[in-house]
C-alpha cells in the first residue's frame, strides 16, 4: 500500500519504546505482529 510508513530514531531506545507502545503497528494499520528483527539488526541491538 503506498504511502504507508513509519519514522524511527536510529537509537536502541527508541527502537526499544516503539517495540513496548506497539507504534510499529499503528503507524503501518496492521492487526497482526510486527517482526523488527530487521530494524534491530540494522542498529545493532539484540531483539527476542
Amino acid at each position: 500500500m503506498p504511502g504507508r510508513g513509519a519514522w524511527l530514531h536510529p537509537r536502541p531506545e527508541c527502537l526499544e519504546l516503539a517495540v513496548r507502545r506497539k507504534a510499529f503497528g499503528r503507524a503501518l494499520r496492521l492487526q497482526a505482529a510486527v517482526d523488527v528483527s530487521a530494524v534491530a539488526q540494522h542498529l545493532g541491538v539484540q531483539h527476542p
